[in-house]
């Protein structure tokens, strides 16, 4: 499309009618008025003009025609936004720099099933049971809308029949994941009598569906997801990221949440920017996906014990990409949607505005939720977790606040929870063993102790894990092999996981080589290093690894017979242990989640 194209195509554009699919607007004179979608405000400030085909708003000062504006609310280019114009308008693109989607047909076929289910829920007189479930659930006719909601029939080829009648290929809709063949080679529905909810990209393009039961039946799961096809992939979709999408750009924040409920819950509420995965942890590709639009998040899963452990890996992998992490922790184990059941959509929005935390003060508050302190077993568990925490944070102001909290929260001194906190740093890898492991036979002790001594300050914080780890990681083939395996465990697994060290979890999880290693790390502990983070120690230990590295570099070691120091070798096994052993943990993470 040549300039004068555009300009017509954009001087054509009716602007309310685009604008309208994104922000409520409300007539006003000559205008209409509504809500900013770029930035957050209570008070509306964002004009659209009929007579100059405009908007503008007066707080963020962002104005402009219908193209600026798709440039804006889908964070697009300028030939792409001419592309989404074009298909607003019904016009055919042709421009040259967009090729034509080779998915364009699955879209439509999804399109046109999405549309047929909602109909059928709103139209059909055999959907009044389901109705009415959504009915109790709080789902009215607006958010049906809204969400696009439908629901499959109780038949086995309905949907199939209004596929083939609008000759839809049979073998489109299986890629789809619509339709099986059986043994008898006819095809039928995959989805049958079940609550649907469209799962879209931020394009609005329909890829998937997420199916729920209405009736209870515990022969059948309560959520069945599509399968993976040539449009959906599980862990790359966010749930309701295209309702989402202008409200996280105008707050400039994401809720992330558990399940569809959860998100339709907030959403009446007021908070429109939630989004969830569905039914797996949230993963790399998702986090791609939400870093163009915000780098700030708040994550509100259920409050038990899943949801918690779920926040915790949640952390972990938004610090990795540089969030600003935020949290709400529901009370008595609640997830959103009982919540609002239970209190309504004011309080609940009220509780939740009110109750955004920071990760640490997250994780402070599930390490004393719900315990029993008079068992001694569990107070000293409490104390090793809020201990642990507190000595991550690396400022002696947040030390201090964190310990008065918490002897506030024991009722006991200051002066004894203080105590007790030094002597936790100086003997906190000193627990006794669990006697389920087997007894070790006598370790051989090694000429140097600085390796040892990198795993104690790697084992008393994970940034100091992290931050030492990439200093030496050139260096690691001066580690006796036993370190070697000992290091990737706490560093590349164990850290990968959790936030603060746990002894309990740690153990549960390494070879038995790497234990032997740890049982020595103790016995030299216990011995030689009874003393408070130094970072002359450290910084003198890292330097010794570094001279060790030169040595064997430097030193002939075929004809010292020392083939089990070769670098070469060393090397590629310190690659391949990587790699197993991530491999390793991650395949049995994948089994038992």
């Amino acid at each position: 499309m040549n300039q004068d194209e555009i300009n017509s195509l954009n001087e054509q554009t009716d602007i309310v009618s685009l604008v309208s699919k994104y922000v409520k607007l409300e007539k006003q004179g000559k205008n209409y008025k509504g809500l900013c979608p770029f930035h957050h405000e209570k008070t509306p400030s964002f004009i659209v003009s009929t007579e100059k085909n405009m908007f503008n708003c007066f707080g963020c000062h962002k104005a402009g025609g219908p193209l600026k504006f798709i440039q804006e609310i889908e964070n697009v280019d300028y030939q792409e936004a001419v592309k989404l114009l074009c298909d607003f308008n019904g016009v055919k693109y042709v421009g040259t720099k967009i090729k034509v989607d080779p998915n364009l047909k699955y879209y439509q076929i999804m399109e046109t099933s999405k549309d047929f289910y909602n109909r059928f829920l709103l139209d059909d007189k055999s959907s009044i049971n389901a109705l009415e479930y959504l009915k109790s659930r709080g789902i009215t006719e607006e958010i049906i809308k809204d969400f696009e909601i439908g629901l499959s029939p109780n038949s086995y080829d309905v949907l199939y029949k209004v596929l083939t009648d609008m000759k839809y290929l049979e073998l489109d809709m299986a890629d789809c994941g619509l339709v099986d063949s059986g043994d008898n080679g006819k095809y039928h529905d995959l989805f049958v009598n079940r609550i649907m909810f469209p799962i879209k990209d931020e394009k609005n393009n329909t890829l998937g569906f997420s199916a729920r039961i209405y009736v209870k039946d515990p022969n059948q799961p309560k959520y069945i997801n599509s399968r993976d096809t040539k449009i959906f992939r599980k862990n790359q979709v966010l749930f309701n990221i295209n309702n989402a999408k202008p409200e996280i750009i105008r707050k400039n924040r994401i809720i992330i949440h558990e399940g569809q409920m959860d998100i339709i819950a907030s959403y009446k509420s007021g908070l429109k920017e939630a989004v969830c995965t569905l039914g797996t942890a949230i993963g790399e590709n998702q986090i791609k996906i939400i870093s163009k639009l915000t780098k700030n998040v708040i994550i509100c899963y259920d409050g038990d014990k899943a949801g918690i452990d779920s926040s915790k890996k949640a952390i972990n992998l938004f610090k990795r990409f540089g969030f600003n992490i935020h949290l709400v922790l529901l009370p008595n184990g609640m997830d959103p949607d009982e919540f609002v059941m239970r209190y309504g959509e004011d309080k609940y929005l009220e509780y939740f505005e009110s109750h955004i935390i920071d990760e640490v003060d997250y994780l402070y508050n599930v390490a004393i939720l719900n315990n029993n302190l008079d068992d001694k077993n569990v107070l000293n568990k409490v104390k090793l977790d809020v201990f642990s925490l507190i000595a991550s944070l690396g400022s002696k102001i947040e030390e201090e606040k964190y310990l008065k909290r918490f002897s506030e929260y024991l009722n006991s001194s200051l002066d004894a929870v203080v105590e007790d906190y030094n002597k936790s740093r100086n003997i906190n890898i000193n627990i006794e063993i669990k006697p389920q492991i087997k007894k070790l036979n006598k370790v051989k002790k090694y000429n140097s102790e600085c390796e040892l001594r990198l795993i104690y300050y790697a084992i008393k914080s994970r940034d100091e894990a992290l931050r030492i780890d990439n200093e030496i990681r050139n260096d690691l083939i001066a580690f006796s092999q036993e370190s070697l395996q000992l290091w990737v465990s706490l560093v590349n697994t164990y850290y990968e996981e959790y936030l603060i060290f746990d002894e309990e979890k740690f153990v549960n999880m390494i070879s038995e080589e790497a234990f032997n290693q740890y049982k020595l790390l103790n016995d030299v502990l216990r011995k030689s290093l009874n003393q408070d983070y130094n970072e002359e120690d450290l910084r003198a230990c890292i330097n010794k690894i570094k001279d060790i590295r030169e040595d064997i570099k430097n030193r002939n070691l075929h004809e010292n017979n020392l083939n089990s120091n070769d670098e070469t070798i060393k090397s590629r096994n310190v690659d391949e242990m990587f790699r197993n052993r991530r491999n390793k943990e991650k395949r049995k993470f994948e089994e038992e989640k």
